[in-house]
């Protein structure tokens, strides 16, 4: 491992100049052609990102100050690089201020973020969280903020292949897996002198954070989640996918009882009535919404060629989950601005690389793994709008349930979405939970 180096966050003008070319002749082809080349792409959602909203963001994408503008505020943050093994890894360290380890707890906490997002996530909440304010209570902790980006994204590199295309971690021909980026994430956290520390994640980030707790649970004291899908009781049984429209509705009514959905079969507890509509929420995403996790974990080679060649490709496939996967829509200028990290970073192509070992049965809803049980205090926020609501009693059975908040609005992007929630839900989770 290195010493981390400073490092300045700037894209490359070649880069950008290329982009705004590209950009504006997609803005031209839009412009002469402004009805949709299929009649489906109109207005319907459930189909994918609407011909309208593409449109809007295509042309919104652009704009030259707004970038600027960004990219000034980006490098408000320390940035660093470290070498981690093959991985030279890019992150964030934002640390409490002097005076602030003298009147409050400061914590080292790892921020750490899924696809398709990055560091930019957690822009409006790394300040706070590292600097509460002199006015707040003084059991009101303060952070050492660590965000890395993950293993191919933004600068991050990729791993190290032979000429062969085989790489040096744990899956198969040397693939890297979600253990192995469990442990260069740790390592990071030990290089920058952290022996004790907690972490929060989402997304598929939940899944590393909770094989982090259990390949070091001498270092890990506490995690913070914001996405914990977990399986059902007692139900062993395949998922079943039925059609529900033949079924008499007092065999419907008597299978939702005891079933999350008409997804699967089996004689677990009666749900409630609030965890079987929150349940009957996932629905949509089971069917339609994730069958992208299916092309990237397959196909990512054939995929990645087609996003990274056209920029207009690349805002609908990600654009679209900024879009479905939250409650309120982020602006179109945080959008666009990720959208322009991946695309002069070359990120959407390397990123999805590591989805080809973890590639999950279509149409079916999450199984507790016995493996992943977090044995540290953890906590969880709920946010109604996630797009695999559920129920806290399944949450309890994957892990050391201690804290739990439910919130009325917000998506699967929480830090994004709800910063100041987010902000306070760390706070008041860690303060409670973290007993190093």
């Amino acid at each position: 491992m290195s010493a981390p180096k400073r490092f300045e966050a700037k894209l490359d003008e070649d880069r950008l100049n290329d982009l705004q070319k590209r950009l504006d002749r997609a803005c031209e082809e839009a412009e002469r052609k402004p009805e949709p080349t299929a009649v489906w792409e109109m207005d319907k959602k459930r189909l994918g990102m609407t011909h309208d909203r593409h449109r809007q963001l295509l042309f919104a994408w652009p704009d030259h100050d707004t970038w600027k503008a960004f990219e000034k505020r980006l490098n408000t943050f320390d940035h660093y690089m470290s070498q981690i093994e093959d991985i030279n890894m890019h992150f964030i360290w934002e640390r409490a201020a002097t005076d602030a380890r003298q009147r409050r707890p400061v914590i080292p906490l790892v921020l750490l973020h899924g696809w398709p997002s990055s560091v930019l996530d957690f822009f409006n909440t790394i300040h706070p969280l590292a600097h509460p304010g002199a006015t707040s209570p003084s059991d009101v902790p303060a952070f050492d903020v660590v965000v890395p980006s993950q293993t191919g994204y933004l600068w991050s590199s990729s791993p190290r292949v032979d000429q062969f295309g085989r790489g040096q971690h744990s899956g198969p021909q040397g693939d890297i897996l979600l253990k192995d980026e469990a442990r260069l994430v740790h390592k990071l956290m030990l290089s920058l002198g952290y022996r004790k520390y907690a972490i929060q994640a989402g997304d598929w980030s939940n899944v590393m954070a909770r094989l982090m707790a259990r390949m070091y649970p001498d270092h890990v004291v506490a995690v913070h989640l914001n996405f914990c899908p977990a399986g059902p009781p007692n139900i062993e049984l395949p998922l079943v996918h039925f059609a529900s429209h033949f079924i008499p509705q007092p065999i419907k009514n008597l299978a939702w009882a005891f079933t999350p959905t008409h997804y699967f079969m089996g004689f677990p507890r009666p749900l409630n009535d609030q965890d079987r509509k929150k349940l009957q929420r996932s629905i949509p995403f089971i069917r339609t919404g994730s069958g992208y996790a299916i092309m990237q974990g397959t196909r990512p080679s054939t995929l990645g060629l087609v996003l990274q060649s056209d920029p207009a490709a690349l805002l609908a496939w990600i654009g679209e989950k900024y879009i479905e996967w939250t409650d309120d829509d982020p602006s179109d200028a945080e959008i666009c601005a990720q959208l322009t990290l991946y695309w002069c970073t070359d990120t959407m192509a390397r990123s999805i690389y590591n989805y080809r070992n973890r590639v999950q049965p279509s149409g079916s809803l999450p199984r507790t793994d016995p493996n992943l049980y977090i044995n540290q205090p953890f906590g969880m926020s709920d946010f109604p709008f996630e797009v695999l609501p559920t129920p806290v009693e399944w949450m309890r059975r994957s892990g050391n349930l201690q804290w739990y908040r439910k919130h009325s609005k917000g998506g699967h992007f929480a830090s994004l979405e709800r910063p100041a929630n987010y902000v306070e839900d760390v706070r008041d989770c860690f303060a409670k939970i973290w007993k190093p």
